[in-house]
């Protein structure tokens, strides 16, 4: 912790980092006088016999990984109090804070042999506040849906930062890749392939949200796959979401019989990409849809305002298209803007404005494009039927990068 105006170092913080464990931070939260530090924190083990070849002391066996969250009281910035742990077998995935209340994902993966004990698959919590030891989850708590197969366990812990109340959890088997939370839900999809790379479906789980507790829902599956997170969105009860598909194509050939000069056509087909646009009531039942939007060109960004919605396709140029969802039956696209190069990045600004960030593209020499230097772009959308940009700004040259590709914050 360092003082703003002085720079001078009040604090730190020293997390476990040697051959036996190490933590691994990868965000934290700051709320009020409490701190927040979440990450994944590896144990591991090692054969005590010396191997053959001198380079190393121990040979290597196996590590065993907890998503695990630090809370710190901060209120004397100068003696910083760790307060509580609470842990999740597997991977740190992502995390949000809504209000003083955390809720925190972690992916493990199950390798089963017939000589392990049950008690060896089953997932493990930690919560300092209810026990000095690992709790095993109980199997008749863990969720599964018969017709998801899967080898991953998905869990995920909700709790508040200012009671002694302990975790809750919820387990269930399939594996979460990206996450969105509104005040009173969290969602977290799944990508299935079903019988081919083309025939991609996105599974959806609906987690309720309380006060830090937290009651897994319902599911439901979507045709396509989501760009991130901000492909989804909560709104007056309704989800949406954009994403990208795969669609069957008509290639038509004419070929000329060079002896009775008759011509005949043949047709085959290939495989291109699409988009679609979905709304999904409470239950997670399609209530209304955009189907093939864009045709050989995917998502590239997508953001969600209100009653508007406004997605980013991307080939060889960039079309923002400004979509009216107030009827959730009858989603209607209202305008496109297409202009060279894309956006990775939709921020609102306004009710009426909306920055995108992404990259000018230029020719390959192939017949396709590639990025050149990125780009800063004002969207004026206060005409659903014409948006326009109104300026943009040239960052860098061909070779500039920024954190904003993949990190919103």
């Amino acid at each position: 912790i360092i003082k703003a105006d002085t720079l001078e170092e009040l604090s730190n913080i020293s997390l476990a980092e040697d051959k036996e464990e190490r933590f691994y931070p990868r965000e934290i939260f700051i709320n009020k006088d409490k701190l927040v530090v979440l990450g994944t924190h590896y144990t591991y083990e090692y054969d005590k016999k010396e191997l053959d070849d001198v380079y190393y002391d121990y040979a290597y066996s196996f590590s065993k990984s907890k998503a695990k969250a630090l809370i710190y009281s901060i209120k004397d910035k100068k003696d910083l109090k760790l307060e509580r742990e609470v842990a999740l077998d597997g991977d740190y995935v992502q995390a949000r804070m809504i209000g003083d209340n955390v809720y925190f994902i972690s992916r493990k993966g199950i390798r089963y042999y017939k000589t392990m004990r049950d008690i060896e698959v089953l997932p493990i919590v930690y919560d300092s506040y209810v026990s000095s030891n690992d709790i095993v989850v109980d199997c008749k708590r863990i969720v599964h849906f018969p017709e998801v197969e899967s080898n991953t366990y998905t869990l995920v812990g909700g709790f508040n930062i200012n009671n002694d109340e302990g975790m809750s959890v919820e387990t269930f088997l399939g594996a979460g890749e990206t996450i969105y939370a509104s005040e009173e839900h969290l969602y977290i999809t799944h990508e299935n392939f079903g019988e081919s790379y083309y025939n991609r479906k996105t599974t959806i789980y609906k987690f309720d949200l309380d006060e830090g507790s937290i009651k897994l829902e319902t599911k439901g599956e979507i045709d396509g796959y989501l760009n991130n997170q901000f492909s989804m969105d909560e709104h007056k009860g309704y989800l949406r979401l954009a994403t990208t598909v795969y669609i069957d194509d008509e290639i038509r050939t004419e070929k000329k019989n060079a002896r009775t000069g008759a011509i005949s056509v043949e047709i085959d087909t290939q495989k291109i990409t699409a988009n679609n646009l979905y709304v999904l009531n409470e239950d997670l039942k399609v209530v209304g849809k955009i189907e093939n939007l864009a045709k050989d060109e995917k998502i590239y960004s997508a953001r969600f305002v209100g009653d508007l919605g406004y997605v980013v396709t991307f080939k060889q140029i960039d079309p923002l298209f400004v979509i009216d969802l107030s009827n959730p039956a009858n989603p209607e696209v209202k305008g496109a803007l297409k202009i060279p190069g894309y956006s990775s990045y939709l921020h609102p600004y306004d009710e009426t404005h909306i920055i995108g960030i992404g990259y000018n593209t230029k020719d390959n020499g192939w017949g396709g494009v590639t990025n050149d230097n990125m780009k800063m772009s004002m969207f004026d959308v206060s005409d659903l039927e014409n948006p326009k940009e109104i300026f943009s700004v040239d960052v860098g040259d061909g070779y500039t990068y920024s954190e904003i590709s993949y990190n919103h914050k």
